[in-house]
Order: C-alpha cells, then sequence, then structure tokens
C-alpha cells in the first residue's frame, strides 16, 4: 500500500514490548529436506500480529507435516503502539464546540528505533504505510510508522490594526495598555471595571503557558476564590477558547492516566491520557474544587508540586514478572475556583479553603465582598 502522511495528538500509547522479526522453523519429519537448513523462514509482514509471525499450526509444504520452531534461531525486536487522533478533536475538549463530527484515532505501530519516540499529549506528523489485518470476525486498521517528527499547527498570528493603534498609543507607560485590555476583556460576562485584576491573570497565564520543543514548560497557575464562582467560571471557560490548547476537565473524568489493556495482541498496558496529559503546552480548566473529593486534590497537590505524574503499572494484571513505574511530564497550566463559605471540611487545608496547594509559579485570585468608593476590591498574590 502507499505511504500515508498524518498529524495528529498522541492520546494514548503501551510500554515498549519484544514483537518477534524473524523465526526459523523446522520439519518434524527427519526424512523431509525440510527438517534441516533454512528453508522455512517466516518474517514480520507490516501490521501483524505475534500469532501470524510464530504459531504452532504450521504445515510444511513439501510433506504436509507440522513444522517446529528453532526457538535458537529467534530474531526479537523492541514494538510500541500510540493512539493518534486528529488535533480537532481537541476543540471538543475545551467545552464550546458542539459538533456533530465523530473522531476516530488510528493505531500506530512504532519499531525498533522509533520506540519511545512520541510522548503523551504531543503533536506529531507520521509518515508510515498503511496495514489490514484480518483477525475473524474483524479487520484491523493500523499504520507502521517510518517517520516521526514533531508537528505544531499554523495558527494566524496577524494583529489587527486597532490593537497595535492601542499598543502604539500607550507605549509611553508599561501599566496602560494592559490595563485597558483587561478593563475591555470578557465584557459579555463581566461588565467593565469588574474582576480586573483575574481578567489580568487570565490573559497573563494565556500569554505565558506553553512547552517548547526541548519540553521545557512556561505556565502560569490560577486559583480564583471567591464566593460569586458563577460568573468567575463563566469568564473562565471563555478565556479557555482562545489558548492554543484547552481542556476543561470534568470531575468524573480522568485527570491524569489511566489504564486499559491493549487489544492488538499485545496484552500490555495501554496508557491513556487524561486532562491535565491532553493539554500539554495549553490550559487545564479544573472548574469548582469544591465538586473533588480529598484523595483527588491530594494527587492534584503532588502533580503541582512535582510537574509529573506518575503512573503504577501492575505486573500480574498485565503479564510481567514485577510492577512498573511510569513517570510522565505534567506540561499546561491549572485554573481553578473555589468558594471557600461552600467547603464542608473535607479537606485539611485552612488557607483560603484549598488554595494552599497552588506552589510556585502560581497566582491567587481573592474576589473580596467590599466595597470601596463604590468598587469591588480584588487582590492578587503569589502563593
Amino acid at each position: 500500500m502507499r505511504p500515508v502522511s498524518m498529524e495528529g495528538l498522541v492520546i494514548a500509547m503501551t510500554r515498549v514490548t519484544k514483537y518477534t522479526q524473524g523465526a526459523l522453523f523446522l520439519c518434524i519429519n527427519e526424512d523431509c529436506p525440510s527438517s534441516t537448513g533454512f528453508h522455512n523462514i517466516r518474517v514480520h509482514a507490516l501490521g501483524a500480529t505475534e500469532s501470524a509471525t510464530v504459531r504452532n499450526n504450521f504445515m510444511c509444504r513439501i510433506c504436509n507435516s507440522q513444522l517446529k520452531e528453532d526457538v535458537k534461531f529467534r530474531v526479537l525486536g523492541d514494538k510500541q503502539l500510540v493512539e493518534l487522533i486528529h488535533v480537532k478533536a481537541l476543540d471538543i475538549l475545551n467545552g464550546h464546540q458542539q459538533s456533530s463530527f465523530r473522531y476516530q484515532s488510528v493505531t500506530l505501530f512504532l519499531r525498533d528505533e522509533l520506540c519511545n519516540s512520541m510522548r503523551i499529549g504531543r503533536l506529531y506528523r507520521v509518515l508510515g504505510i498503511p496495514a489490514h489485518v484480518h483477525q475473524w470476525p474483524q479487520i484491523t486498521c493500523s499504520v507502521e510508522a517510518n517517520n516521526v517528527q514533531l508537528w505544531e499547527p499554523e495558527y494566524p498570528h496577524q494583529v489587527s490594526i486597532r490593537f497595535q493603534e492601542l499598543l502604539k498609543a500607550t507605549a509611553s507607560s508599561p501599566w496602560r495598555f494592559p490595563a485597558i485590555v483587561a478593563h475591555c476583556f470578557g465584557l459579555d460576562f463581566a461588565p467593565p471595571g469588574l474582576y480586573n485584576t483575574l481578567k489580568l491573570s487570565l490573559l497573563l497565564s494565556l500569554v505565558q503557558t506553553r512547552a517548547d520543543a526541548e519540553e521545557t514548560c512556561h505556565n502560569v497557575d490560577l486559583l480564583v476564590v471567591a464566593s460569586d464562582i458563577l460568573i468567575i467560571d463563566r469568564l473562565m471557560a471563555y478565556s479557555l477558547g482562545l489558548a492554543c490548547r484547552g481542556v476543561k476537565h470534568q470531575a468524573s473524568g480522568e485527570m491524569f492516566a489511566s489504564l486499559s489493556r491493549d487489544e492488538h495482541g499485545a496484552g500490555t498496558a495501554n496508557i491513556h491520557a487524561g486532562s491535565a496529559l491532553l493539554a500539554t503546552g495549553g490550559i487545564c480548566m479544573l472548574g469548582d474544587l469544591g465538586c473533588y473529593k480529598k484523595d483527588r486534590l491530594d494527587s492534584v497537590q503532588s502533580v503541582l508540586e512535582s510537574r509529573t505524574v506518575s503512573v503504577l503499572i501492575p505486573g500480574k494484571k498485565y503479564g510481567e514478572d514485577a510492577d512498573e513505574h511510569l513517570s510522565f511530564p505534567v506540561q499546561c497550566s491549572f485554573w481553578a475556583l473555589t468558594d471557600p463559605s461552600q467547603r464542608s471540611g473535607r479537606t485539611d487545608c485552612t488557607i483560603l479553603g484549598t488554595a494552599g496547594f497552588f506552589g510556585q509559579g502560581s497566582l491567587q485570585v481573592v474576589s473580596q465582598n467590599v466595597r470601596t468608593g463604590g468598587r469591588r476590591r480584588h487582590c492578587c498574590a503569589p502563593l
């Protein structure tokens, strides 16, 4: 089949396992010429399962006797399976676009030197060869990858003329331009003059958050503590749509990673990306922290401190002798909000509800129901 080129987001991957590159089979009939020598050699075919290369029911083409593998001549290689999905599937995860399209992921086979060349949550361009594997009664479609490269979609970077004129007119002051932008930001959700500190913090996080090719993460986490969380939630959701990549986490979904058994014959663990890994290089909006249980908040705290998520793969469950721990970098900014008056005492943190675990590089925005000179007062401080 002809090679194909595709771009997409890695949403799941397996551990590196072994596969059979080639095997030698000998006839069990000693009088047959195939009982010695290298007459029956089977090699791996594109997209084929392990059973297509090595199994115990091959028959000799000369005497029709059974063939038996000579395991001394088996050649092994490394194999890894990756699930790739269209990048537009991310538009559904930010909670804005309601599309009738269904996005289907494609299974990639990475072999030998290509193993570990892809990371969960990153975008890649892949050149490969399609393969159809017949596993009665189903036909599995996959792609054997031949070349893998990091890829970034082209976004329009043109700045409007009015915006450039505003920047030029306010060039005399380093604060006037961001103050005007924050004042006019999100007017459909908050009246002018309200939540200016929060708006400025959201814009700062949007501009700062990115993950470069060297996998260095630049992020600004936000925690908003207020009593009127409905308006703030809408303002955050609106801002999320402006991020190059934004994921709105559902409290019932998986935040970091989950495991399942591979369905392509390997039987190993398949690691699925959660909201935080899918938001690599962008924003992961957690929403109201009051909807989370204490154990989930503890896991968020651990990830914020280490910026990595650890996944335990039970060895007995997935055919290995020992358990294995895998770590994945978390390269996104977290947005969250909470109403301290509605906390039910499920957490031990007494600093602004559950705000205490947002660490270095984070901003805490506190909306206070105090009016000074007819204006609502806000304060913003690093945690």
